[in-house]
This record gives structure tokens, C-alpha cells and sequence, in this order.
């Protein structure tokens, strides 16, 4: 099979449309177009075309109806064991699948024997060619998700390998070779499992299971022999040490040094209480010297500061009245600047009203003549909007909508393919008489030329020959029921819009689509002159009335040299004036501050002068405070010789507290020692009592007998399932070797194809999935998945264009389409990759779909050409 050309209508994005993609050649054909041009809709309508049944609604079918709805429709043309062939199908409105001669137009088969016909050609979708080397975007694996799909996958590659290899059968030495793998396979299903252990139910789990049962007993028996060993030895342990602890001079010891180590701790807490009262006595003295030193300290301050505040009251009162001064001297400078500053102010504002007079005037010149032209404009915008308005109102009052006009689109379209097919179904009888005979019909003779025959029609040539034509009459039926549907559809959107005929439909629709324009090129004209609108603009005419109505009389302006004079001299008496405002604040503030500290000082010295007293008494008072500090350091010198004395001599309390409490402790370990070896005793004569009434040690002896034949048992047996494994792996190894000639041919395509791409490479394949398992390279084995998802992404190309070139060779031409499948690729494998689709389309044709424009100028390939046009006009770019 070669495709040639392929048609889609109102699918997707191509809406009222139609979308050929023409000259489709041999080889290699490169559709490269940018991203949401319809690429993947192309390979979508043509799997729909291929496997969804021309009656079908799901979602293969409802994925491919444009928003705007309508029927859906897809034509190829292709070529087939040396014939041009044309599949042509509609979905949803107006349904029908025919297959039909593409030179004569003769139809092969329709409705549902067109769709066996297609069936028979392609196969199932997914173990058929489409399955196998049409690639989706994103879908270059050949492992599908699905577990029927897988399953299907990998049986349309095993037909491909065993229609050029040979079945399995005879690739592996045929039944027989079956016959005694699967004998070797129940043998040794009957011991072990699959991964070698032992079977359930068979011999050599039951022997396993009796070895297990009778070495838990061992274990068992023995403990408890273990057991009564353990006793004897315990209880004669206790014995002993049970006399050790009765003896009565180790336990009178232990009395002993309990009673002297209580004698020595009760001294040692005497002699703590001893020391504790030195060091209270200590700290009382060392806080009574502390208060009296304070005291004198305190008293010694208070003198000092009465004496320091008098000095200071003096010196402030001397500040302040000379800072009281300054003031006055600073107020009358101030007053005088601000007098100044006035007068330079005065002269300056008349100069101001002079200037601000002049320029009103000029102002209200330039409104009245920009008003002249602002009123112009409005006038012009108020004339766009009108027009716009009743531009819009047409618009709205005109019945030929887009929506109206694709809808009569689509019903000519259904009209001019239901047309088709009645012609197609009536037979055309023509006349050319030779000679003065005629041919005689029901209603005389016949006249030269073509007849359509709409029913059965009988000629004669009296006394020569008569001829009847059956054109059958259900033959044409479906097609003209098709053809008044189609009709009345049409008819139906004429009275939508109001009109009789297409060409006043579109003669409305054309004058509809121009009033809309108008409406555009006046609400342009509106928004340039009004940019803010009408509102804005009126605002700003009345503002501009109101500045031209404003009309002072001319006066000059003054003369700029005497107001620069005027404003230098008000900048300098206003500097002045605040130089002197600024030294009035600091006089004022200096004064402010320098009374307010004096009377500070004031009050201060009167408190220090209060607290001080009578200057006699005060120094009677410190000679006192004097003559106690010596008295309290005396007294802390004595108390300190008393506890230095006390600390040297005293006995270290933590140790002997140590000792009392070991004393105790052994007396109550011996007591514990007694109790725990009477448990001992009794404890270990019940278990020698309980152990010799079993025989344990007869038991263990028998236990062991039987351990020993069992054992015997169990070897033989894994050795005779070692021996089965062997035996199977070995034959399967056989096995392994012959399917290697399974994927020889595989190998063969694959093999210069994978050079390109990797030196002395080799591709394995699973022999379950008949897919690529691993790859080796450089003398390491990389399973598949572990590969970089470009590798894994080429090899799966290569593997499909492989399976491509078995189709052929099998009889089953089919061609590889391609879309968007190398997205993982860098500049160099790609490279390698377009020279693969190259070796492979000498022999195939191959079709790549892409939106990587510049990367695929480097593959070369020829360009099929690509029309787009309305349904109701002609072909388009």
C-alpha cells in the first residue's frame, strides 16, 4: 500500500474547511509545519478512516468535530496490488463509507462491506501495520500500557517473524523435543517449585517436614536433659554458699563495723553543727561592720554635697543675669529686621499683580482661538458616532450571521456530495445511430445522445434485436434520500436567513460584513478624535469658553530689572530677619535655661543645707560613726580565729556518712544472699524431681536414630531434583540457542541501521515480548530501561522500521508514518537517524510528520504539497 493523497472535511480546527495533503510519493515525504497546524489531526482522521466504522460515536469519532459541529468527513487515495484505490468516509451527518476505483470512480464495495473490505486489508488496529509502525506523537515505545494491547502487540510481531522465519516449532526440534521438556518439567514440578523448593504435597517436602517435627523434639529432649544438668549443678552451688553465709564470725564482723562506723558519723555531725554556728557568728559580724561602715559613708557624702550646692547656687545666679541682658539685646534687633522685611514685601506684591494682570490677558487670547478648533473637532466626532450607531443598528437588523452563513456552507457541501452520489448510482445509456434504423422506446425513437435511466427501460430494432436496462431501483435510493435530506437542510438555512438563493445570501452577508466595518472605521474615528470621550471633550470646550470669556484690560508687564531688584532686597531682609530671629530663640532659650537651673540649684542647696543640720553636731556625729567601724572590725577578727580553729579540726562528714551506709548495705545483702540461695535449693530439687520422671535421656537417643535414616532420605531427593534442574536448564539452553535463527531476520534489518547510531553494537530481544531487551555495546550488556531516553527512543524507531522492512518482505507493504517521534535526540544522533529513515525509504514510503522545522531541513525528503480551502470557494494556501 502507497498512500497518495488525503482529504479531511470540517475536522478540528480546519471548521467549514477543507485540508488536502497532495503529492504523496515513494520514499521519503516530509510534512514539516508548525505546532497546532493539524499534523497529529491528519494521522488521527486517518486511523479513523482505517478502523472506526462509518456509523460509529465515540470518542475516536467526537474527538475529531470541529466547535462549531457539523458531519465530519475523510477521503484517501492510495495504491494497492497495482490499483488506484479511493476510501471515502463520513461520520454523524450524512454517514457513508465507499470504496471505489480512483481512475474510474467505479465503487468496490459500501456502507458495511466497505468496512470488511478495510478490515481485510489493515487488520486489527493494534496487531496490525497501524498498530506496529504508525507512530503517534509521545508514543514511540512498543510496549503499550494495556494488557490486551501488549498482548495483541506481540502477536502481530510474532506473525511478522514467523511468516519470514518459520514457526517456533521447528525452530526448537518440534514436539517431540516438548514432549520430553515438559516430561522432565512435571517430574520436577512434583518435588520442587519453580524457584527450586520444595513442592507442597510431595515427597521431599514430606521428608523435610518429618526431619523438622522430629529436630524440634531433638531440640526439645535436649533442653530438658540440658535442664536437669543445669539443677544439680544450681542446687549444689546454693548449698555451699548458704553455709558461707551462716557463718557466725563473719556475721558478728559485720555487726562490728556497722556499730563503729554509726559511733564515728554521729561525731563528725556534732562537730558540722559546731562549725555552722562559728560561720553564722562570722557572717552576723561581717554584716554589722558592713551597716556601720555604710553609715559612716552616707554621712561623710552629706557634708560634701551641701558644701558643693552652695558654690554652684552662686556661680548660676551670676549666669543668669548676664544671659537676661543679652535677651534685651536680641529682642530689639528682631523687631527691627521684621519691620524691614515688611516693607520690602509690600513693594514686592504690587509688582506681582502687575505681571499675573498682563498674563490673564494673553491667556484668554489663546482660548478664544484654540476654542475655534476644539468645537470643529467636536462637531466631527458627534458626526463619527452617529454613523457608528446607526452603522451597528444595520449590523443587528441584517439575519446573515456567521453562524447562519457556515451552516448553509455546510448544508451546500452534504448537497453537492449527495448530488455525487446519485449520479454515481444512475445508469447513462447512449445513443449514436449509424444507419437509417432506429431504436424504438416506449415512446417512439429513440434520439441521439445520452439517456439517463431511471427504471427499467426496453429498446427494440424491429425484426433485429431487443434490449432491456434494469437499473435497480433500491440502487439509488439511500442516495436520493440522502440528496433530500440534503435539500431540505439547505433550504432550511435560506429561510433562516430570509433569502431565496445563495448569491442573496452572500450578497447579505457581504453587506453585513461592511456595515460592521463602517461601524470599526467610525468608532476609530471617534476614539482619535475623542480619545477620552464625548463627556471629556465637552468639559474641555467649556472651559476653554469660560477662559475666553475672561477679557482684563491690557496693562504692561513691570520691568523685570526692578522686580529682580525688589525680590534680591526682600531675600536679603528676609535673611536678615531670620538671623535675628534665630539669635533671639538662643538668647531667650540660653535665659530660660540659665533661671531655670538657679532656682534648681536653689532648692538642691536648701535640702543639702536641711539634711546636714547644725555643723557641730554633724561633726560629733561622724566622730562617733568612727569609733564604731573600729569596734566592728575587732569584733569580725575574733569570730573569724574561732571558725578558722573549728574548719582545720573538722572530720570529713561525706566519708563517714559513706561508711554507715556501706555497714548497712552489707548487712542487707547477706540478709537478701540467705533468701535468694533457699530459692535456689528448693527451685532446682523440684526440676531434678520433674526431669527424672521422664527418661529425657532415653528419648534423646531414639530421637536420634531416626534424624539420621530421615537425612539419608532428603539428600537422595535433592539430588534427584538437582539432577531434574540440570536436565531441564540444559534443554532450555538448547532451546535458547535455536530461537536465536527466530530473530535473524529482525537482527538483519536492524543490524546496519544500529551500526549508525552505536560501532559494533548488538540488540537482544525479550523471546517472550519480542521486544529489545538489552543492549550490548563496548563489551557491557545495559538492559533497556536503563538507557537514556533518547537511546531508547531511537532504538524503538529502528525497531519499527525493521518490522517495517519484515511487512514487506512478507508480502504486506505498508507505509511508515512518523509523527513528531524524535523529540529526545541531539544534533548528532538525529543526524544518524534521518540517514536510517533514508536507507529505509529506498525500499518503503515513509511519511514524517513535524513540527521542528529547522531540525528537519537536514533530512531532506520530498514535500507534499498542502491546500486548505473554504467549502463554499475554491482551493486556498
Amino acid at each position: 500500500m502507497r498512500l497518495q493523497s488525503i482529504t479531511l472535511t470540517n475536522i478540528r480546527r480546519f471548521a467549514g474547511q477543507r485540508l488536502t495533503v497532495s503529492d504523496i510519493r515513494d520514499g521519503l515525504n516530509v510534512l514539516a509545519e508548525p505546532n497546532e497546524f493539524g499534523k497529529s489531526t491528519v494521522l488521527d482522521a486517518l486511523q479513523a478512516l482505517f478502523f472506526v466504522p462509518h456509523g460509529g460515536r465515540g470518542v475516536q469519532v467526537t474527538s475529531l468535530v470541529p466547535p462549531s459541529g457539523g458531519g465530519i468527513g475523510v477521503s484517501l487515495d492510495f495504491t494497492h496490488a497495482g490499483r488506484s484505490i479511493r476510501v471515502t468516509k463520513r461520520w454523524l451527518s450524512g454517514r457513508m463509507a465507499l470504496v471505489s476505483d480512483a481512475v474510474s470512480g467505479a465503487p468496490i464495495a459500501q456502507g458495511d462491506l466497505a468496512e470488511r473490505w478495510l478490515t481485510d486489508l489493515m487488520g486489527d488496529p493494534a496487531t496490525g501495520p497501524a498498530g506496529l509502525i504508525w507512530v503517534r506523537q509521545g508514543q514511540t515505545g512498543l510496549v503499550p500500557d494495556k494488557n490486551a494491547d501488549r498482548d495483541r502487540a506481540v502477536s502481530g510481531r510474532r506473525t511478522i517473524l514467523s511468516a519470514v522465519a518459520g514457526e517456533v516449532d521447528q525452530m526448537t526440534g518440534g514436539r517431540r523435543f516438548d514432549s520430553v521438556l515438559s516430561g522432565v518439567q512435571d517430574a520436577l514440578a512434583l518435588l520442587a517449585t519453580a524457584s527450586g523448593k520444595p513442592a507442597a504435597g510431595g515427597p521431599w517436602k514430606a521428608v523435610q517436614d518429618q526431619i523438622r517435627s522430629l529436630t524440634d523434639e531433638q531440640t526439645a529432649v535436649q533442653r530438658a536433659v540440658a535442664d536437669l544438668s543445669d539443677a544439680l549443678r544450681d542446687r549444689a552451688q546454693a548449698q555451699d554458699r548458704l553455709r558461707q553465709l551462716d557463718d557466725p564470725a563473719w556475721v558478728a564482723r559485720l555487726h562490728q563495723d556497722q556499730a563503729a562506723a554509726a559511733r564515728d558519723h554521729a561525731t563528725a555531725e556534732d562537730h558540722a553543727r559546731q562549725l555552722t554556728g562559728a560561720a553564722q557568728e562570722l557572717q552576723l559580724a561581717r554584716l554589722k561592720a558592713e551597716q556601720v561602715s555604710t553609715a559612716l559613708t552616707a554621712h561623710h557624702d552629706i557634708g560634701q554635697q551641701a558644701d558643693r550646692a552652695e558654690q554652684d547656687l552662686t556661680f548660676a545666679r551670676a549666669e543668669a543675669a548676664r544671659l537676661g541682658q543679652d535677651l534685651t539685646v536680641a529682642n530689639a534687633a528682631h523687631l527691627a529686621a521684621q519691620d524691614a522685611l515688611l516693607a520690602a514685601d509690600a513693594v514686592l506684591r504690587i509688582l506681582h499683580d502687575q505681571d499675573r494682570a498682563a498674563q490673564a490677558a494673553v491667556v484668554s487670547r489663546q482660548a478664544a482661538e484654540h476654542l475655534l478648533h476644539l468645537r470643529n473637532q467636536l462637531d466631527r466626532a458627534q458626526a463619527a458616532r452617529l454613523r457608528s450607531e446607526q452603522a451597528r443598528a444595520r449590523v443587528g437588523q441584517n439575519p446573515a450571521t456567521a453562524a447562519r452563513m457556515s451552516a448553509l456552507d455546510l448544508a451546500l457541501a452534504d448537497c453537492a456530495t449527495a448530488e455525487g452520489a446519485v449520479r454515481a448510482a444512475q445508469v447513462t445509456l447512449t445513443v449514436q445511430h449509424l444507419g437509417a434504423d432506429r431504436l424504438l422506446g416506449p415512446d417512439g425513437p429513440l434520439p441521439d445522445g445520452s439517456l439517463t435511466v431511471t427504471s427499467r427501460l426496453t429498446v427494440t430494432m424491429p425484426g433485429a434485436i431487443e434490449l432491456t436496462f434494469d437499473p435497480g431501483a433500491p440502487r439509488g435510493t439511500a442516495a436520493a434520500t440522502a440528496l433530500r435530506s440534503a435539500e431540505i437542510a439547505r433550504d432550511t438555512a435560506l429561510r433562516a436567513i430570509g433569502v431565496a438563493t445563495q448569491a442573496d445570501a452572500r450578497q447579505l452577508a457581504d453587506r453585513r460584513i461592511a456595515d460592521m466595518a463602517a461601524s470599526v472605521q467610525d468608532q476609530t474615528t471617534l476614539d482619535t478624535l475623542a480619545p477620552d470621550g464625548l463627556a471629556a471633550l465637552l468639559t474641555q470646550v467649556a472651559r476653554l469658553a469660560e477662559l475666553a470669556a475672561v477679557a482684563p484690560d491690557a496693562q504692561p508687564p513691570p520691568d523685570p530689572a526692578t522686580v529682580q531688584t525688589a525680590q534680591q532686597t526682600v531675600a536679603t531682609t528676609r535673611l536678615h530677619a531670620g538671623l535675628m530671629a534665630e539669635a533671639q530663640s538662643r538668647a531667650a532659650l540660653a535665659a530660660h535655661g540659665a533661671g531655670t537651673r538657679a532656682d534648681h540649684l536653689a532648692r538642691s542647696a536648701e535640702s543639702a543645707l536641711t539634711r546636714r543640720g547644725d555643723p557641730t553636731a554633724f561633726a560629733a556625729r561622724s566622730a562617733q560613726l568612727k569609733l564604731e567601724v573600729s569596734d566592728q572590725l575587732a569584733a569580725v577578727a575574733q569570730a573569724q580565729t574561732m571558725h578558722a580553729r573549728l574548719a582545720t579540726q573538722a572530720p570529713d562528714l561525706s566519708l563517714t556518712r559513706a561508711a554507715l551506709t556501706r555497714a548497712n548495705a552489707a548487712l542487707a545483702t547477706l540478709a537478701r544472699d540467705r533468701e535468694d540461695a533457699g530459692r535456689r535449693i528448693a527451685t532446682a530439687t523440684g526440676t531434678i524431681t520433674a526431669r527424672a520422671d521422664d527418661a529425657v535421656q532415653a528419648r534423646l537417643a531414639d530421637v536420634t536414630g531416626q534424624l539420621t535414616a530421615l537425612a539419608q532420605q532428603e539428600r537422595a531427593l535433592a539430588a534427584e531434583v538437582a539432577a531434574l534442574t540440570h536436565l531441564r536448564e540444559t534443554l532450555m539452553a538448547v532451546r535458547a540457542a535455536q530461537r536465536t535463527a527466530y530473530f535473524g531476520p529482525i537482527q538483519a534489518e536492524l543490524a546496519p541501521m544500529l551500526a549508525l547510531l552505536h560501532d559494533k553494537a548488538a540488540l537482544a530481544f525479550d523471546p517472550a515480548a519480542l521486544v529489545p531487551d538489552h543492549l550490548t555495546r563496548k563489551g557491557l550488556e545495559e538492559p533497556f530501561d536503563s538507557l537514556s531516553g533518547g537511546t531508547q527512543e531511537q532504538i524503538a524507531i529502528l525497531t519499527r522500521l525493521a518490522f517495517a522492512r519484515l511487512l514487506a518482505r512478507a508480502g504486506r507493504p505498508a507505509p511508515v508514518i512518523l509523527d513528531d517521534a524524535l523529540v529526545y535526540s541531539d544534533d548528532d544522533r538525529i543526524a544518524q537517524m534521518f540517514t536510517a529513515l533514508h536507507h529505509v525509504a529506498a525500499d518503503l514510503q515513509v511519511i514524517v510528520l513535524t513540527c521542528r522545522q529547522l531540525a528537519f531541513q537536514r533530512l531532506g525528503g520530498h514535500r507534499p504539497t498542502v491546500t486548505i480551502s473554504d467549502l463554499d470557494k475554491g482551493d486556498g494556501r
